[in-house]
């Protein structure tokens, strides 16, 4: 025979226990991504370029993707690797800007053009840093912040 006290103890602990089953085992929202389009990124197109030195000029390209929230601006330069400004190329630096309205168009890729010098001299490949940087707050780099540029020898062979 079970008493009333017993009985109500054991509803209340099959009722707690429900609770606490309810609480732990009810699956939460699975979290949504934020809508609306993606965001600004500026990366060099390619991490390696390369070129022969008996072009007169090398040209990268820079793409700005997503949708920005305003105007996009960045500095693109040259450094020396092994090649050295004056006597292999000329330095250059400058900034590049894209609209909102550049977004998904043609325009979101800018040239960056480095002018070569040819030595007429035999010697392995050279290479030129190529750096952005400067980036404003409404976007953030892509995957190729930094890039190189190999220039290859037109006199000799050490063309691949």
């Amino acid at each position: 025979m079970t008493s009333a006290f017993s009985t109500k103890l054991l509803r209340f602990g099959i009722g707690a226990l429900l609770l606490v089953a309810a609480f732990w085992c009810t699956p939460s929202a699975a979290p949504q991504p934020a809508g609306g389009p993606p965001p600004a990124m500026v990366s060099f197109d390619y991490s390696k370029w390369s070129v022969s030195e008996s072009n007169s000029t090398a040209s990268v390209t820079v793409t700005m993707t997503g949708t920005p929230t305003g105007t996009v601006s960045v500095s693109v330069s040259t450094s020396d690797g092994t090649a050295i400004a004056g006597a292999n190329y000329t330095a250059n630096s400058q900034s590049l800007v894209w609209q909102p309205s550049d977004a998904g168009t043609s325009i979101a890729t800018k040239t960056f053009t480095i002018v070569l010098v040819n030595d007429q001299q035999a010697r392995p490949p050279l290479t030129v840093n190529l750096t952005l940087s400067g980036l404003n707050s409404n976007a953030s780099f892509g995957p190729y912040s930094t890039s190189l540029l190999y220039i290859y020898d037109a006199n000799g062979t050490c063309n691949p």
